[in-house]
């Protein structure tokens, strides 16, 4: 075994002080784990679309010595992103011990109404999750160690999907496949892509976002009333506790507690709470039920 694939087994191996760099941190996941990172002596280099509004978090034990506050879009384009994390990295600890893509969007939209609404996520949920890595990496190749935290989702796999949803779906479902590649190819460099697909957190205002179709058609109308009234019902109710999940993530990255000397999943992925594995369990056995019902039907069609 090299000694890179070596290096990305565990995270006992980044050099301290370790440096966080966090999308979307004014709320939400991003608000907590900067909170606990800060709060076991970590430094930070924390992102949101408003500088105003991250100005406003109050972060306990936050100072210029830990603490480095970006105003960032990460739909702003590869090269604008690009500069502002290299001219954050260069101002603070110059380097990144670890990336987490956390910021994120999501609308409900039915798919033949809402075109500009999946462009939206797609550049989001995906492109910008992009743009913010490519800007990241140089510095981890560098130091030759580094973790990749892509935040996807359990509704790629959820069965069946759930309806008026599919522009989030959609734009997960491209940042899995990307980050799966992805880690193939920085795993030589001593860099651990890793992906966290969460179930369902009761987190601030994540389903505050409005039915607004750039195509309305009437058909839709009595479908499109139906997934409104169920999922403005949802905020509230959701199971999991983002306070404990963000400790848990941290102390898995940190390889520390329960993690200890565990490495990390050969697959990359974090299945994130209960109904997260509960629904790959049932999306696995849907498709495995498929697969028996139809196969061999399409099997013999290669080059004879």
């Amino acid at each position: 075994m090299s000694s890179a694939t070596e290096r990305v087994i565990s995270s006992s191996s980044l050099k301290p002080p370790l440096v966080w760099l966090i999308t979307g941190t004014n709320s939400g996941f991003g608000r907590r784990l900067t909170q606990i990172a800060l709060s076991r002596g970590d430094k930070v280099i924390a992102t949101a679309r408003s500088l105003e509004k991250l100005r406003a978090v109050k972060f306990e034990n936050a100072s210029k010595e830990n603490l480095h506050l970006v105003q960032l879009d990460v739909t702003e384009g590869s090269t604008i992103v690009k500069e502002k994390i290299e001219n954050a990295v260069k101002e603070s600890w110059g380097k990144v011990s670890i990336l987490v893509n956390n910021a994120g969007s999501g609308s409900p939209a039915l798919a033949e109404e809402g075109e500009e609404i999946f462009r939206k996520a797609i550049e989001t949920n995906f492109f910008g999750v992009i743009s913010v890595t490519n800007a990241v990496l140089p510095f981890m190749r560098a130091k030759k160690e580094g973790i990749v935290v892509t935040i996807g989702s359990r509704m790629t796999w959820k069965t069946p999907a759930l309806v008026g949803l599919g522009s989030y779906r959609a734009s997960k479902a491209a940042v899995h496949a990307w980050a799966e590649t992805l880690a193939q190819e920085i795993k030589p460099f001593g860099i651990q892509g890793l992906i966290v697909a969460p179930g369902a957190f009761r987190t601030e205002g994540i389903y505050g976002n409005y039915w607004a179709p750039s195509n309305p058609i009437p058909d839709y109308a009595p479908m499109r009333q139906k997934i409104d009234e169920f999922f403005f019902t949802i905020g509230g109710t959701e199971p999991g506790n983002p306070d404990k999940a963000m400790n848990l993530l941290f102390q898995f990255l940190r390889q520390e507690g329960p993690f200890e000397g565990k490495g990390f999943p050969d697959n990359g992925y974090v299945y994130f709470g209960h109904d997260s594995e509960k629904n790959l369990e049932e999306a696995c056995e849907a498709n495995l039920s498929s697969l028996e019902k139809w196969r061999g039907y399409f099997k013999d069609i290669d080059i004879e």
